[in-house]
């Protein structure tokens, strides 16, 4: 062989090495993480909506799209060893925090490692206003707990607000922030359930407002009617939804629920039906939470690529974003303000619209 074939077999070899190893580069795994609670609904359900997207944009690009699934207790311990296996993986985001108590461990640990958290619904207002790489798509309880006040008053004057014993980082929060806005009420918490059966009874409150899961919605709307009388006007937050497909509307007739969720806009709703027939389960907001944060996410991985730093900057620029529900806009800070919220009442077993209220600090620009 002479030299100059073998000069050009040698830079055909040293371009298909290059080729290989660009192509290579080219098409390696975006890695995006989850650390979500599968014992809790709002985790289970999130769980399969995020499977169920990367399953139907399985690609960014030429890029592959791979979930690194964590699934720890909501204790911090498990919480924090979860988020920091995530750290030491190639994950460029977590999806996480389904609950207000996980979303302060994991808004901790997204600030320390480094790698950005996009929330699914951790609302407290704890969270509010820091600079930690944590972001949401859920107004946070002092917000949502002002705006629930609205529907409540004038026409109530003594409301007992019920705090729930389990996220309590969330129930309290909610409950204080309702209670500030409707003078003449009271909290009440639920961690000893005949203490505050025995204090709303002798309170005699002229509509109740629970702020508790979807089983203590349940069982509570059954004693109050027993408690106080049958007519009685009861109110939950958006967490209790769940209570209307988990278990039964007509158990729930009548009761109101003030929530940030109006009914979902195309083509989140076609997502969400196609959602539905594929593991045979009616989807509530938390699945339409998720198709609109990973839409978010893909958007940012397409822009600015997969580094934690350039992707967590991209997603602290304040903007407006169209999602499963409609206009959210989103701060520095990675706080949501939404452009409505909304009052569903159960009627004969399903939810009926009732009203809706503009939020004057929402700014579609």
């Amino acid at each position: 062989m002479s030299a100059r074939l073998r000069k050009l077999t040698g830079a055909l070899l040293l371009l298909g090495l290059l080729a290989a190893g660009a192509g290579a580069y080219l098409t390696r795994p975006i890695v995006i993480g989850v650390s979500l609670s599968p014992d809790t609904a709002l985790g289970h359900e999130s769980l399969l909506a995020l499977r169920h997207y990367v399953a139907r944009r399985p690609q960014i690009g030429l890029r592959p799209v791979h979930l690194e699934v964590r699934t720890p207790l909501l204790e911090r311990e498990s919480q924090e060893q979860a988020y920091r296996e995530l750290a030491a993986s190639k994950a460029s985001i977590v999806i996480g925090a389904a609950l207000s108590k996980a979303g302060l461990i994991q808004a901790e640990q997204a600030q320390a490692t480094g790698l950005p958290c996009f929330s699914v619904s951790a609302s407290t207002a704890a969270l509010r206003g820091r600079d930690d790489g944590f972001f949401r798509l859920v107004v946070d309880t002092d917000a949502a707990g002002a705006l629930a006040a609205t529907f409540l008053a004038p026409d109530h004057r003594r409301v007992a607000i019920l705090a729930g014993a389990s996220n309590r980082a969330y129930t309290e929060a909610f409950a204080q922030s309702v209670s500030k806005s409707l003078p003449g009420s009271k909290v009440f918490s639920l961690a000893d359930d005949e203490r505050a059966r025995v204090e709303v009874k002798a309170y005699q409150p002229d509509a109740v407002f629970l702020v508790v899961s979807p089983a203590t919605l349940l069982r509570w709307v059954k004693t109050l009617r027993e408690l106080i009388r049958p007519d009685l006007p009861i109110f939950s937050s958006d967490w209790g939804l769940f209570a209307v497909t988990l278990y039964s509307g007509a158990d729930l007739e009548g009761v109101g629920f003030v929530t940030q969720n109006g009914s979902p806009i195309e083509p989140y709703a076609a997502w969400l039906r196609e959602f539905e027939r594929s593991f045979d389960h009616v989807a509530a907001h938390t699945s339409a939470y998720c198709v609109s944060i990973m839409d978010i996410v893909y958007r940012g991985l397409e822009e600015v690529g997969d580094d934690r730093a350039r992707l967590r900057a991209w997603l602290a620029t304040p903007r407006v974003y169209d999602y499963a529900y409609g206009r959210v806009a989103l701060d520095a800070a990675g706080d949501a303000t939404r452009a409505h919220h909304y009052l569903f009442t159960v009627h004969e077993g399903h939810l009926k619209l009732s009203a809706k209220r503009e939020v004057a600090a929402f700014r579609d620009e």
